[in-house]
């Protein structure tokens, strides 16, 4: 979530360098590859997969596409 102060300026995520690679750079980069890994995964109905180390959630968003909506998907980062 980000905030938008008096200022008119973003703060948060999504401003300065980091937005530019969280809202430009790394879907370029990592949402067909994320995509295609998504098709991979083999989950049991009403099975849970745990992703580690998700950080843009790029991975996360095609895996919530790709699997059944009974699936749930557990994801974390240290950020």
């Amino acid at each position: 979530m980000f905030a938008v102060p008096a200022t008119g300026r973003r703060t948060g995520p999504g401003a300065g360098r980091e937005g530019v690679y969280e809202r430009d750079l790394g879907p370029i980069l990592f949402r067909w590859s994320a995509a295609r890994m998504a098709e991979q995964v083999d989950v049991p109905a009403s099975g849970t997969v745990l992703e580690l180390a998700c950080g843009t959630g790029i991975s996360t968003e095609a895996l919530r596409e790709a699997l059944p909506a009974d699936v749930t998907i557990v994801a974390t980062d240290h950020g």
